[in-house]
This record gives C-alpha cells, structure tokens and sequence, in this order.
C-alpha cells in the first residue's frame, strides 16, 4: 500500500518567501531548472533567507524540463552527499517532480533509507509555497 499525505502548512501572500528563514535546520539543498528563479532575483532572496536562519546552502541547479533519469540520478546523489534537512524546490514542475524524487530517495527508496529529518518545500512563485514535513 502506499500512502500520500497533503501538505499541512501552506505559506501565501506576498512575503510568503520570508517564510524560508523561519525553518529550522543546519542544512537546505535548492534545485532549481532553467534560471528563471536566479534572474528574477527569487534565487539569491530564498538562499539570504536560509542563510539567516543559520542554514549552510547548496544549489542543484539546471534541472530541464521533464527531467532525464541522468540528472534525477545525479540529484539523489548530491542529496546523498549533503544530507539536507530540507529540500527546496523552487520554480516550474520539473525541479519540483525532480526534487520530490530526491525526497524519496532520501526517506522512502529501497536500500536508500536516509534516517535525516529532511523535508522537501515546494516554491511554485513568491505568492505560494507549501513545506512538507
């Protein structure tokens, strides 16, 4: 049986962005694809805000769309390596299907059981975000 679980808080509103500095953590990984989220200045506001809550910040970067087994792969590895404990999907579908996959293979995969608290947040624009926990 498997099992899927809504997301119990969901951030909206202009700001909502800042929320990112109020999570807990020592470290967050962000994934991201084409670099729509780093010239619009979403990027560098999301990793200063990570950084003030004390958090050290990786970037997975140039996820392309409907993403190929090779960078899926590729992610879970850096996650591996990182061992974040929160996981930020930032921008259209693919980094954030690719960084669910990350997810799961921290947490959910067979022989990839990771014992980390990590939790995978979603940023779909400035204006809504949802953290999964």
């Amino acid at each position: 049986m498997a099992r899927f679980t809504l997301p119990r808080d969901l951030y909206h509103g202009k700001g909502a962005l800042e929320a990112l500095k109020s999570f807990t953590g020592k470290k967050a990984m962000i994934c991201v694809g084409g670099g729509s989220m780093k010239r619009f200045g979403f990027l560098d506001r999301a990793v200063a805000y990570l950084k003030e809550a004390g958090m050290e910040v990786e970037l997975f970067e140039g996820i392309e769309p409907d993403p190929s087994v090779e960078t899926v792969m590729r992610g879970a590895e850096a996650m591996l390596k990182f061992e974040p404990d929160w996981i930020i999907a930032m921008g259209g579908g693919s980094p954030i299907d690719a960084a669910g996959v990350f997810f799961c293979f921290l947490h959910r995969c067979s022989g990839l059981l990771h014992p980390s608290g990590c939790s995978l947040c979603p940023i779909f624009a400035e204006t809504f975000f949802r953290s999964v926990n």
